[in-house]
This record gives structure tokens, sequence and C-alpha cells, in this order.
């Protein structure tokens, strides 16, 4: 006859942000390997495709010559966000601080704009990234979809989700949030494909 067992729940371990830091400083990653902590857990980065490579190095032009003095834009680089997330967008405007970010990753008080350029990864820049900024308060974030040639630009944080999104295709341009005289023409960054 068998005996009733208590029913056994596997449950997930989060990681915190310092024991991130702690598994990096440490070697725990291979060399190269691209990974990001989002909400506790560690995520592997997408590997990127030639059309990702070519949208970011012209991305990559055209906001360095927007970004002016009193911002500072930061590429692939860690952001700090609350509920244990680290992520490394594709790029981040941030207002410039005195210490240029040396005693602490940039948190969402810092932030301008985020961006994420999405090829096989365009399901989860808009849903789990997007829902992560929101949740997070940053008010803007552009999503540069390569594969359909579009932008997804969302505003208005509010209880998780972005209240407004706006597709934006390859004719039109874009300001800069908090800059309106700061124009982004689309046409040069997907003009290449």
């Amino acid at each position: 006859m068998f005996t009733q067992t208590p029913e056994l729940t596997a449950q997930k371990r989060r990681l915190t942000v310092a024991e991130y830091h702690w598994l990096g400083e440490h070697h725990f990653f291979q060399p190269g390997e691209r990974v990001e902590l989002i909400q506790g857990e560690l995520v592997t980065m997408a590997a990127k495709g030639t059309r990702h490579t070519v949208c970011w190095g012209e991305l990559n032009a055209a906001l360095a010559d927007l970004v002016q003095p009193g911002l500072l834009l930061q590429g692939q680089n860690p952001i700090s966000l609350p509920d244990s997330s680290e992520p490394e967008p594709d790029f981040a405007i941030l207002r410039l601080r005195e210490d240029r970010y040396i005693t602490g990753h940039p948190t969402p008080a810092d932030i301008v704009l985020v961006i994420e350029i999405a090829d096989s990864s365009l399901a989860y820049d808009r849903e789990v990234k997007g829902r992560l900024y929101a949740q997070s308060g940053i008010n803007d974030y552009w999503l540069f979809d390569v594969v359909n040639k579009q932008v997804e630009v969302y505003r208005q944080p509010r209880a998780g989700l972005y209240k407004s999104c706006a597709i934006l295709f390859p004719e039109e341009t874009i300001s800069l949030p908090e800059f309106p005289e700061r124009i982004l023409a689309l046409s040069p960054i997907f003009g290449w494909w």
C-alpha cells in the first residue's frame, strides 16, 4: 500500500543585484558570455544579427550628434532597476551626473530614454523589457524593430504598462524626450537594407 507523501513544490532562487555582481567579479560567467539580470533571473542575451549590428552603428552615430552637454549616451551598459533587475539596453540617454556614474549604475531617475534594437528578440523586448521599463517608471522607451523597419515609441508609464504607443516608419523623424529641438531622422538608420 502506498502512503501519500506531501507534494513537493519547486521554487526558483532569485538573485539580488549584489549577488549578480559577485558572480561577475568571481568569473562565474564565461568570457564573452552575455547575460543580464531581469527580475532576479539570469537571462542570456540573444545573439546580434547583422541588421541589429548595422542599426546599432547607425543609431550610435546619430545619437552621438544629438546628445549634447548635460546628457550622456551609454551603449549596452547596465542600468539598475527595482525588483532585482540590471538590464543592458542597447542605448540609454542619461542626465549627466558629476561622478559620471562611477559610484553606481544609472537608475530610473537618471534616464531620459532607453532604446532596444530587436530582430529575433522582438517579443521579449516588447513584452518583458517594455513592462520592466514601464514598471520602473522610465518615461520613454523606443524599440527599433529591424525586421519590420519601424520604431515603437512607448511613453507615459502607468501601473506597469505604457499608456501610449506610436509606430514610426523610416521616412519619419522623432525628437529626443525633453529636447524637442533635437530631431532624429529615421531614414539613415534603416536605409541600409
